[in-house]
């Protein structure tokens, strides 16, 4: 091989390796910038991750698994149905401003209701069992606030132990509805009835017992009492402060019943309207069913 090619052969060679060397830096050059940029990368998103580790650290176990939800703090009448203790805990806890709550079920949803909103004033409790109903009533007597209680009676009567018991609760609203009347009031009521004479005795006897130390206007709900003689009517007339009723369904009362209950409402009223100061004659409130009309 001529010199010449042979110089111009190892000019060749010794070019390229210069450009792998060359080409070899750079890409050390690439690797050792990545490489004193990964820690402050790793740092970057260490600190940014910090904060939301220690918002979860904070949280209790029920706050992680539970879902979040709004405090409805403005919130003040609550309807629920068919809810268990479990799942109506976690909703009452959320409306801690709850004033009046309709309920059925287990009893236990009255004392979730009364740990998780302490002003409820108003409960009404749909209620088909006896031991049910025992249960509730301890619980209600444990809410300080209470004035208004609303029991729709499904299939059972009332006895007179738990009328005297619910005539002790400082209430300025009762209401013992039948269930079926509540459904469809037009309909011909069978004779059975959630309420009898010797109760509604009992229940009047407690609220007067009761209105001695603390006298205060009632309004009374016994619709679908279709066992209330006059006896029942008689017993209503000795109630203290009597300022509204309603009998709808009570079709054993004659109308000489519902006049004097008429009567006792508008006295009522007038004892209201004196305590007020306003002086004012008010019309008896008494809602009369059809086909009984006075």
């Amino acid at each position: 091989m001529p010199a010449a090619a042979t110089a111009a052969l190892a000019e060749q060679l010794r070019h390229s390796s210069l450009q792998e060397i060359a080409a070899s830096s750079r890409q050390a050059g690439l690797l050792l910038q990545q490489a004193q940029q990964l820690p402050q990368q790793q740092q970057q998103q260490q600190q940014a991750a910090d904060p939301q580790q220690q918002q979860a650290e904070q949280q209790t176990p029920q706050q992680q698994q539970r879902p979040s939800m709004l405090c409805h703090t403005a919130l003040r009448r609550l309807h629920i149905r068919f809810a268990s203790v479990d799942s109506l805990t976690p909703l009452l806890e959320r409306c801690p401003g709850l004033t009046d709550v309709h309920l059925d079920g287990p009893a236990l949803n009255i004392q979730a209701a009364a740990a998780a909103c302490p002003n409820i004033k108003r409960v009404a409790f749909l209620v088909g069992s006896p031991l049910e109903l025992d249960a509730a009533l301890f619980y209600l007597n444990g809410m300080g606030s209470l004035r208004g209680l609303e029991l729709e009676v499904k299939g059972m009567m009332l006895s007179t132990e738990q009328l005297r018991v619910v005539g002790m609760l400082p209430l300025r609203e009762l209401a013992l509805d039948s269930h079926a009347y509540r459904q469809q009031p037009s309909m011909p009521r069978p004779q059975f009835s959630h309420l009898d004479n010797e109760g509604v005795k009992g229940l009047v006897d407690s609220i007067c017992s009761r209105m001695r130390s603390d006298m205060m206007p009632l309004k009374l709900s016994l619709c679908g009492a279709t066992a209330l003689k006059q006896e029942a009517v008689s017993a209503l007339l000795r109630l203290p402060m009597l300022t509204a009723i309603d009998t709808g369904g009570c079709i054993k009362l004659t109308p000489m019943d519902r006049m004097r209950l008429v009567a006792k409402v508008k006295a009522g009223q007038g004892m209201l309207d004196n305590r007020a100061g306003g002086g004012s004659h008010a019309l008896a409130s008494l809602r009369v069913p059809h086909g009984h009309a006075l």
